[in-house]
């Protein structure tokens, strides 16, 4: 979908508004986040408004960088007025459906926000996915396409400044579209700014005790959060570029485990962590989960807070031990 699209789209929902009556419209509008971390952030701008909750998309126990559209998760593209994910490229499955649906959903890429702050891949990771030569897991992770952002880590949402301007974007539109209650959206999104400016300063001083440890985590998704929390280059992820790790891959992360004291590596609860016993086996480390989309927290309103901290916990637990 263009750039032309989208904003066609905004001003018809705009000028639907506009004919049918403020507060029709305003209970009629319906909202889609694509993962649990943006549908918590728009449910929390969302607080207090006449408009309808936001549906998530991408549910249960699911990765977006494998997930497959089902029937009900089509309708709700189809039947979508605004859509919200993190970029075209991370939620490939969706917007592959979206140019086939003839609607008119407003599709708001939360990646493409002015403020974001991207970390980029080094280009020794680019080395590293080669070296790893495991093809027999292909799933459709960002940073293996050739789209320009495919250099920059897509997880976004795990550094809590990000999500203070993505809370101001979603707000921005939610207003534009529902303009009856954009006080509560702008109130909402003052509101969130604190406790966000709050949690970066909590987390952050969780963390300082874990800065100098190194860890190994199952795929590529935290260097936006190593990067805001002073944890950058600490960690050393088993998949790479969610291709199942090779013979030589797997040595050089036993090697981390023997030889440099490496003492916690963290499964994810959206993958069969098994090859994880055998990457501990005859070490001392330890097995810990890390949750980086929420999928253990209930969805909605307070998930992102929890994630977030859920996060900070499980790092300075396990790496302090």
């Amino acid at each position: 979908m263009s750039t032309w699209q989208r904003l066609s789209c905004v001003v018809l929902l705009v000028v639907s508004w506009s004919c049918c009556g403020q507060g029709s419209f305003a209970s009629e509008l319906r909202v889609v986040a694509s993962i649990a971390p943006i549908h918590s952030l728009v449910s929390e701008v969302m607080v207090g408004a006449e408009s309808r909750e936001p549906e998530l998309l991408v549910q249960g126990k699911n990765s977006p960088h494998a997930y497959t559209l089902r029937p009900s998760d089509v309708r709700k593209l189809q039947d979508a007025d605004i859509f919200f994910l993190v970029s075209e490229t991370l939620e490939s499955f969706a917007m592959q459906s979206l140019k086939s649906l003839e609607n008119d959903t407003f599709v708001v890429e939360l990646m493409n926000t002015s403020g974001i702050h991207l970390v980029q891949f080094a280009e020794s990771d680019s080395q590293d996915r080669a070296n790893s030569h495991g093809h027999e897991h292909p799933h459709n992770h960002a940073h293996e396409t050739s789209h320009p952002m495919s250099r920059y880590d897509h997880h976004i949402w795990l550094d809590p400044v990000n999500a203070i301007v993505m809370v101001d974007e979603i707000s921005r539109v939610m207003s534009n579209v529902d303009p009856e209650n954009s006080e509560i959206y702008r109130s909402n999104a003052n509101r969130l700014r604190l406790e966000l400016e709050a949690l970066t300063e909590e987390i952050t001083s969780e963390l300082k005790s874990a800065q100098d440890s190194e860890f190994i985590v199952f795929h590529d998704a935290y260097r936006t959060f190593e990067h805001r929390f002073g944890l950058d280059k600490k960690s050393h992820a088993i998949l790479l570029g969610e291709n199942r790790p090779g013979a030589r891959r797997m040595q050089e992360l036993r090697d981390k485990l023997k030889v440099s004291g490496v003492r916690c590596v963290f499964k994810e609860p959206q993958y069969d962590a098994k090859i994880l016993d055998v990457l501990v086996e005859g070490t001392d480390a330890r097995i810990a989960e890390l949750d980086p989309l929420g999928l253990n927290l209930a969805m909605g309103t307070g998930q992102y807070f929890a994630l977030m901290r859920g996060m900070a916990t499980t790092l300075k637990d396990c790496l302090r031990q």
